[in-house]
C-alpha cells in the first residue's frame, strides 16, 4: 500500500524523499516534496499528507509541533485520512476491529474515537 501511496504523491506531482527526522511525514510546498521517515511512516500519514496536498492546506501550522488542535486543517486531514482507509479497507474485505485497522494502517493512537466514530458510520457507505 506504500508504494501505491507514493504513486498517487507523483500523480499530483510531487515528489518523494526518506529523511530519517523522527516525524512520519511532512509535505514541503515549496519543493514540492513529501519527506518521509522510513522507520515510522505509515499508509496514514502518507494519506494524511496526501488530503493537504489534494485541499491545498499552505502555511498550515504542522501536526508536530503541538499546535494541530488548533488547526482546521489538521482535523480535516485526520478525519478524512481515516474515512478513505476504513473504505479501502472495507474494499478488501477487512473485519471491523478498530484496533485492527489502527495498527494495519499505522493510525495514531490519540485518534482512537475518531476511529471509532467512522467505524460506526460505516452502515452509511456499506451497502
Amino acid at each position: 500500500m506504500i508504494n501505491d501511496l507514493f504513486r498517487e504523491i507523483n500523480e499530483l506531482d510531487y515528489d518523494y524523499a526518506p529523511v530519517p527526522m523522527g516525524t512520519p511525514a511532512l509535505t514541503s510546498w515549496e519543493r514540492k516534496l513529501v519527506m518521509y521517515d522510513p522507520d515510522s511512516v505509515t499508509p496514514y500519514y502518507l494519506t494524511h499528507e496526501i488530503i493537504h496536498i489534494e485541499e491545498k492546506h499552505h502555511h498550515r501550522l504542522q501536526s508536530f509541533n503541538g499546535n494541530d488542535e488548533r488547526n482546521p486543517n489538521e482535523r480535516d486531514a485526520e478525519d478524512e485520512a481515516i474515512h478513505r482507509l476504513m473504505q479501502h479497507h472495507l474494499n478488501l474485505s477487512g473485519k471491523f476491529n478498530y484496533v485492527d485497522f489502527m495498527m494495519i494502517y499505522g493510525v495514531p493512537a490519540h485518534l482512537e474515537q475518531s476511529v471509532i466514530r467512522e467505524m460506526s458510520d460505516i452502515n452509511l457507505y456499506v451497502v
